[in-house]
């Protein structure tokens, strides 16, 4: 597992849901609903129509249960470390070479793609690989989304760039909500996942909907834990799952 490249397929930035056995039913049709509205989305560009599709879906039970296991089995938490960790490096103006040579992978050609390997592999293996493939395949496609968008969205940059190619289409303050844009993603992959059809021209949509509602679940969770002492950022995949309803739900 974790050798998917970010352009297409099972865990990669690019590869549209697949479907999931036993998605039919009550939540196939809130999905196929979803579809409907970010098709009209791509019209009348009404993201709150979306988000709030968004927020429904994460009340579903079956929903509920597939989210909160990707939040607390610790492959998706072990990711966002890694990214917190390149974050403190970008904050100490390391370049992606001081990086990559600190986690032990090549700043040649396909630098980034040889990092996302090694950390996907990393975390699986402090597991001992006992995880839910499902988590496996969404929490590292947020993670390889995640990089993407911090150069730019440059798919050449993230599959076949160089560490001096990423340096030049690093956007360091992209990092400044690490957490927030990661939970952003994951919910979208775990949207998409589960879709019986391929979000298509509709995904810029609902990854909008999606860092639209992980913001509010985020705040959330700071207001609720952070300022009040109770867990500290980097706690924050663990805390939402152990308190679904009252932060993710927001009941």
């Amino acid at each position: 597992m974790g050798t998917a490249s970010f352009s297409g397929g099972s865990g990669s930035i690019g590869g549209g849901g697949s479907g999931t056995a036993g998605s039919g039913g009550s939540l196939q049709r809130a999905i196929e609903h979803l579809r409907d509205i970010s098709k009209r989305l791509m019209v009348d560009n009404n993201q709150g129509r979306l988000t709030r599709e968004i927020n429904q879906l994460l009340q579903d039970r079956g929903r509920a249960a597939s989210v909160k296991t990707l939040m607390s089995d610790g492959f998706a938490d072990a990711l966002l470390g890694d990214l917190l960790e390149v974050k403190r490096r970008l904050d100490d103006n390391q370049s992606w070479s001081d990086i990559a040579n600190a986690f032990g992978v090549t700043t040649g050609t396909r630098s980034m793609e040889a990092f996302c390997d090694a950390r996907i592999d990393a975390a699986l293996r402090a597991q001992n690989y006992d995880f839910d493939d499902r988590s496996v395949e969404r929490g590292s496609a947020a993670f390889r989304q995640f990089l993407a968008t911090a150069v730019g969205g440059n798919l050449q940059v993230a599959n076949m760039g160089d560490a001096a190619a990423i340096d030049v289409a690093m956007n360091r303050q992209y990092f400044n909500n690490t957490i927030g844009y990661f939970l952003g993603d994951l919910l979208a992959k775990a949207i998409a996942a589960d879709s019986v059809f391929r979000l298509g021209v509709a995904t810029p949509s609902v990854e909008t909907a999606a860092d639209t509602v992980a913001v509010a679940i985020y705040d959330r969770f700071k207001s609720r834990f952070v300022e009040k002492g109770k867990a500290e950022p980097r706690d924050v995949l663990k805390t939402l799952a152990a308190n679904y309803a009252s932060l993710v739900m927001g009941s």
